[in-house]
């Protein structure tokens, strides 16, 4: 059995479209979170929705996941519903980090591990995905 570790991260506050400065706080507290947890793995690709407070929030977590290469990648399948982001999930590479929007991501994890899970702004989630099933279950960080 194969098994896909993706953390999907709800964005930081936003006012406006973009993030506030308490969002950017957030987004580099879950940075170094995220960190810490990809210990020992060098590249990861950060999937992220073309609203401004995504990109925002992708762009702050790669920043500070230094020295771990971090690959922005858009894309516009994250910014639609629960069904859309399992195909991304299952395009994505072993590791990867998604960051979206509710209720989008709540409604994937009902999906995938059988329990809606409301994330607050700036929090995460491990979701280990076991490919044959495309089940997994989830560790709320």
């Amino acid at each position: 059995m194969e098994t896909k570790i993706v953390y999907l991260v709800r964005h930081g506050d936003a006012g406006s479209g973009e993030l506030t400065a308490d969002g950017v706080r957030q987004m580099k507290e879950t940075a170094q979170k995220l960190k810490t947890e990809l210990c020992g793995i060098e590249t990861i690709v950060i999937y992220h929705s073309p609203r401004l407070r995504a990109v925002q929030s992708a762009e702050i977590i790669a920043e500070n996941l230094k020295p771990i290469n971090a690959r922005l990648e858009y894309h516009d399948l994250l910014d639609c519903n629960c069904y859309q982001l399992d195909s991304v999930v299952k395009q994505a590479e072993q590791h990867c980090i998604i960051v979206g929007h509710q209720p989008d991501i709540k409604n994937y994890l009902g999906e995938t591990i059988g329990r809606y899970q409301e994330l607050n702004n700036g929090q995460y989630v491990k979701v280990e995905i076991n490919t044959e099933t495309w089940k997994g279950r989830v560790e709320l960080k």
